[in-house]
């Protein structure tokens, strides 16, 4: 099964969450597969090139997806339909957004850029928190992942350099 466009094949990235795969393509789309019913359950668009990042996002009963792209953008997006719904807009950014995740508690979001800065947003509220650009890093930041306790996050640059940053204070911990 395609699940993206013929015309800019590929699945740059993928969330899991029970039965539901989150895949974000070439085509600038984000997908909700069902597996349970082997259906594309929704589909998120909205960004202009290709997608870099996905993550499932908790919100009560409400099924969101936050979804990071070459156009310098990301989306909170409502998938509860078949045509996801824009409900966010992370626009602040002036390079391509290569990776996103969600903090543990499930309301805050954190993205990176190229644009050396990477920053965090309360997706519940729909509001950016801070714009981080460290002052010793004059890279690209390529991944970021939040560890599983919520304390701290590791950034990767296209230095070759890894980021701890302490979450609980917003500070660096480690230069790696």
């Amino acid at each position: 099964m395609q699940l993206h466009s013929v015309q800019k094949k590929g699945i740059n990235c993928l969330d899991v969450a029970q039965n539901l795969i989150l895949t974000g393509g070439n085509d600038g789309n984000a997908l909700l597969f069902n597996r349970q019913t082997e259906q594309i359950q929704s589909t998120c668009a909205g960004h202009k090139k290709k997608i870099n990042d996905v993550a499932f996002v908790q919100k009560e009963e409400q099924l969101l997806a936050l979804v990071c792209a070459d156009d310098c953008k990301a989306s909170l997006f409502d998938c509860s339909s078949a045509k996801g719904k824009i409900v966010y807009k992370i626009e602040g950014h002036k390079a391509p957004i290569t990776a996103c995740d969600v903090h543990p508690l499930g309301f805050l979001g954190v993205v990176c850029s190229q644009d050396e800065q990477f920053s965090f947003h309360d997706l519940h509220e729909g509001k950016a928190l801070n714009y981080v650009k460290l002052p010793e890093h004059s890279s690209q930041y390529n991944c970021l992942k939040i560890h599983p306790d919520g304390h701290v996050m590791a950034i990767g640059g296209a230095d070759g350099a890894v980021k701890i940053w302490n979450l609980t204070d917003d500070s660096l911990l480690e230069n790696l």
